[in-house]
């Protein structure tokens, strides 16, 4: 292991021209009939943005090729129209021999009776929160609409088991979507009244025995294992996160905490990795394993361990799942191992992992106060690492010349009450303690700080203190529809345009949301983000409201 570590290192850093590896194979469909269109794409894991490097459009043999540099790690994606979507995790080593990756796609498994199909196009933006509910006739179900240009796509929701949008049956043409499915395309004339129509009697089935889906040449058997082990792990990510979003809309201040079990999970993919005789198959077990970890807290603590042991600061596995460094040294100290997140920053050969390193070391030096070693790390960020937007939020976030910081007066701001009768404004608000908190009804992050914001409310509205909650939703009648449900939100709203692009963010500095400042009587900002957060919300206000 640590000489195939040290084999991929050094010449990753060390080519001036990177050898390039010859990805080929066959994708076809279970069904045995060419697909109406499907496409293979390739991402770079440690490039800037995760744009394709390589998009193609099958013909009917289903045949590609491609050529991607030797010592990267990527992901590649092959989808169908009908068809579920299957990714690949691929670390590559120099090989003289190409890669050969056979794949088989299977349709849907959808619903023979679905209690409620819902419509979402690109005259919403695809938004999953304000999709439409089809008619039910019969077996079929009907949406009509007027065009809102001569193109139109659109997708359909409920009829899988999972809440995933995917391509409808009615179509001129498809276009992929990004994200493993298609948009099928209607061409129209705008303002004609255009009948999409649901058949579920229409889509693909599939009833025979499944075969593995994926078959590689006898030298890259490991892709095969690594692919399984993806592929659970990114089912039960999903599973986690929708019941955990289901949770955060109905629960209130006596619900007991959230809880998943990763254990069948854990299990399944270590059953795999233990059969295996290829190192990076074992590290991608791991790997995931400290992600399950990361997720839930829940899990066998000794593989946990022996997870924390196998994977090595310099190894390229970390790639597929760097995010699991904000959890490491929490996790770590769990099972009483030491991390040195600082070998991160100076052994992984992947740019991604070592700026991930270097923002989570900055972050605790935040957290602690202590304001040298933060500040070292900043400019490593700030001077190396800009181009990644992921650490350009973080350097635009703790820039020492920003607007919104503790301090600063608040800057001018007039919006729009949420039901358009009456302005809001600083100058209005001047006097008055106000918490603003810029969020969106699709935010799970925001979702979780209502039963905080209720509490804080009912507990200082009497003490000169106001909540003007900011939304950055599709439409105000989003935020409406959330208020009549669960959580009331009795408090001051306004509904921003715009959201992201809208001057208000801009004037604001916000870049991700939930977003709160706390506003003193004079319009100075007495506290921001984490301050204003879950169980620190509280504390802070007691300090703080005179």
């Amino acid at each position: 292991m640590k000489r195939a570590i040290l084999l991929f290192m050094a010449f990753i850093f060390a080519q001036n021209i990177p050898a390039e590896v010859v990805v080929k194979g066959r994708v076809v469909s279970a069904l045995n009939q060419p697909f109406k269109k499907a496409i293979v794409e390739v991402v770079n894991r440690d490039a800037p943005e995760p744009k394709p490097i390589v998009h193609l459009t099958l013909s009917e043999t289903g045949q590609f090729q491609v050529k991607l540099p030797a010592h990267g790690g990527y992901i590649i994606t092959f989808a169908a129209v009908d068809h579920q979507s299957r990714i690949i995790p691929l670390l590559l080593e120099e090989s003289p021999t190409p890669i050969e990756l056979n794949v088989t796609l299977y349709p849907y498994d959808y619903l023979e009776d679905p209690a409620e199909v819902r419509i979402i196009g690109s005259w919403n933006k695809y938004r999953f929160e304000s999709a439409k509910p089809m008619t039910r006739q019969g077996n079929r179900w009907i949406y009509q609409l007027t065009a809102p240009a001569d193109t139109i796509g659109y997708q359909l929701l409920g009829l899988l088991e999972e809440e995933r949008s995917i391509n409808g049956h009615q179509a001129d043409a498809f276009e992929y979507d990004g994200g493993g499915d298609f948009h099928s395309l209607l061409y129209t004339k705008k303002g004609e009244t255009v009948t999409i129509t649901v058949d579920p009697g229409k889509f693909p089935r599939y009833r025979g025995e499944r075969d593995p889906w994926l078959q590689v040449d006898p030298n890259h058997q490991y892709i095969v294992e690594m692919s399984q082990i993806t592929q659970l792990y990114d089912k039960v990510r999903s599973d986690y996160f929708q019941k955990k979003k289901a949770y955060l809309e109905t629960r209130d201040e006596d619900s007991p905490p959230f809880t998943y079990d990763m254990r069948p999970f854990i299990k399944q993919i270590w059953e795999i990795a233990s059969a295996s005789s290829f190192e990076w198959t074992k590290s991608l077990a791991a790997l995931y394993t400290i992600g399950a970890f990361a997720m839930s807290g829940s899990g066998d603590k000794a593989l946990l361990e022996k997870s924390v042991r196998l994977l090595s600061p310099e190894s390229p596995i970390w790639i597929f799942n760097y995010g699991v460094l904000f959890e490491l040294d929490r996790l770590a100290r769990e099972v009483d191992l030491p991390i040195d997140l600082g070998a991160f920053e100076t052994q992984n050969p992947f740019k991604l992992v070592r700026g991930t390193a270097i923002l989570v070391q900055m972050l605790d030096a935040k957290k602690k106060g202590d304001a040298a070693t933060f500040q070292r790390y900043y400019q490593k960020l700030a001077t190396n690492y800009r181009q990644y937007p992921i650490f350009e939020y973080y350097i635009a976030k703790y820039n020492p010349d920003r607007r919104i910081q503790v301090g600063k007066l608040v800057p001018e701001f007039r919006v729009t009450s949420l039901d358009g009768k009456t302005v809001i404004s600083s100058e209005q608000l001047r006097g008055k303690y106000y918490l603003m908190d810029f969020w969106a009804v699709w935010c799970g992050p925001c979702i979780a700080e209502m039963p905080y914001l209720h509490q804080a409310y009912e507990k200082f509205k009497d003490r000169n203190f106001i909540i003007l909650s900011l939304s950055f939703d599709k439409s105000p009648e989003v935020v409406n529809q959330f208020r009549q449900k669960k959580w009331k939100m009795p408090w001051l709203h306004a509904f921003v345009e715009g959201g992201f692009n809208s001057e208000l963010a801009r004037t604001f500095e916000v870049r991700g949301i939930p977003k709160p400042l706390l506003v003193g009587p004079d319009g100075t900002i007495l506290a921001t983000e984490l301050e204003l957060r879950g169980e620190q919300l509280i504390p802070t206000l007691e300090k703080l409201l005179k």
